[in-house]
């Protein structure tokens, strides 16, 4: 029988961390044995697995060891109200991003000595008016 690896042997064999390891375990992406409470791992299905996601054409001149780098094509599938939506909120919250970033540029320092001296010596004309003295130098 073969040796089972841990969950933290497959994320180093894998170079995935161990939680991303045990969710994809978890929802069956991965080939994975629970045994109890804990999940192991088959390092010959590990590799299986591993070759199996490789897609697209080789490149044997590239320092990585000749894999190919996944890109996103653009959906041929019309644009929905749920995408609109989303782009629309991002838009949004980048142009919000700007504006803080933009009014942070903007701020004045200021000596909060002085406003506490001025918040002091208003407090104590009010109270020179409120009880009609003036206060001994």
């Amino acid at each position: 029988m073969e040796k089972l690896l841990t969950p933290e042997e497959a994320a180093e064999l894998l170079r995935f961390s161990v939680y991303t390891l045990q969710d994809y375990a978890r929802k069956g992406i991965i080939p994975a044995i629970k045994v109890g409470r804990t999940w192991r791992f088959s390092e010959p299905e590990l590799t299986a697995w591993l070759a199996k996601q490789h897609t697209g054409p080789s490149y044997a001149g590239t320092p990585s060891g000749g894999h190919a780098v996944a890109r996103d094509r653009p959906s041929k599938e019309p644009e929905t109200a749920q995408d609109r939506f989303v782009r629309q909120m991002i838009a949004e919250r980048e142009a919000a991003w700007r504006d803080l970033q933009e009014w942070k540029k903007n701020i004045k320092p200021f000596d909060v000595q002085k406003l506490l001296d001025e918040a002091d010596q208003e407090r104590d004309e009010r109270y020179d008016r409120l009880f009609g003295k003036k206060k001994e130098e």
